[in-house]
């Protein structure tokens, strides 16, 4: 999250990309998602989320965790400050094989796979402000897709790969809007007056989002053919950060409700919510593994953001996968 410019995520990113991510939580209630997930010294005027110290933060920053419950086969993508400033990297499902696929004075941060694992999005201030950027899994072949004077963030890939949806102000307040890739055309997807960001395809085509349009964060769903965005929670709180399941069956986000930072998880129409963890840090930014059974998150409870493996059918204690003394943020999943 950057200069004056902001973001909208659960606490640590910097506050030089938190600017640029998250003007549109100028807002006092997106400001507490802004603090949350950007970790910018309550720069965004809401709480700000102080991890809690705990063993483990002196370990190397390639150091091998040890034993997950997540195969090897599945690799995660997630920023990190190790090396400075925000970066992308990528490692094996294990915390094991930590690779750097940017490289330069710039902040890249908010990875996101393809659903076919073949590349990656990601927004960028290489080029003077937050950009939506592509690049093939192993960092090759970066291009620039976004050209706006205002910040562009937060990238998600459609099922099919074409499009990207993203969140911008570039009309003023933060909207939902929607790339094809191949032509450049941009769509979109929310108008109203309220603060809408955090999108995330759902595998029908639809896109989940984080909007303040009833007083507080709340998820809602808003289908690409123009039709008015639907509310699928109306909890205590805020609920923000969502991700869904492969199947399109279950949400996951992160919500306040109880005092803290947690993650819940949700049928895909807001139901049945229950929540996945307990832990006087702050838990944050969800993402499903492809065959849904296990959830990558980032937390600060062994001192600075790691990430982390949820086993969701034992519910057995979350592993640590990553154990440097950096930020390690926004992991996703192939």
């Amino acid at each position: 999250m950057k200069a004056t410019r902001t973001s909208q995520r659960p606490e640590p990113r910097p506050c030089k990309y938190l600017s640029a991510r998250v003007s549109l939580l100028a807002l006092a209630a997106l400001a507490l998602a802004a603090a949350l997930l950007n970790g910018c010294g309550g720069s965004g005027g809401g709480p700000t989320l102080s991890p809690t110290p705990g063993p483990g933060s002196g370990a190397t920053p390639n150091s091998t965790p040890g034993a997950t419950p997540r195969p090897a086969a599945d690799e995660v993508v997630f920023q990190s400050d190790r090396d400075g400033d925000f970066d992308i990297y990528v490692m094996n499902g294990d915390g094991t094989g930590q690779t750097r696929l940017t490289n330069n004075a710039a902040l890249d941060v908010e990875p996101a796979f393809s659903r076919d694992g073949r590349r990656i999005a990601f927004a960028s201030d290489r080029d003077g402000n937050n950009e939506i950027y592509m690049m093939n899994a192993d960092g090759s072949g970066q291009q620039r897709l976004t050209r706006n004077a205002s910040d562009d963030n937060e990238p998600t890939f459609s099922p099919d790969g074409r499009s990207i949806a993203y969140s911008s102000i570039r009309d003023g307040n933060s909207d939902i809007y929607r790339l094809d890739i191949a032509t450049r055309r941009e769509q979109r997807l929310t108008t109203g007056e309220a603060f809408e960001n955090q999108p995330v395809f759902a595998p029908d085509g639809s896109v989940i989002f984080v909007s303040n349009a009833r007083d507080r964060l709340q998820l809602f769903r808003v289908q690409t053919d123009g039709s008015p965005p639907v509310q699928l929670t109306d909890s205590p709180g805020n609920q923000f950060e969502p991700a869904i399941s492969r199947d399109g069956r279950r949400l996951a986000f992160v919500s306040d409700r109880d005092g803290n930072f947690e993650i819940y998880s949700a049928n895909a129409d807001g139901s049945g919510q229950r929540r996945l963890t307990n832990n006087t840090a702050p838990d944050a930014d969800p993402a499903f593994s492809p065959d849904g059974r296990r959830l990558v998150f980032a937390s600060g409870r062994a001192g600075n953001f790691d990430v982390f493996v949820l086993d969701l059918q034992s519910m057995a204690a979350p592993v640590r996968i990553t154990t440097s003394r950096a930020t390690e943020r926004l992991p996703d999943v192939r």
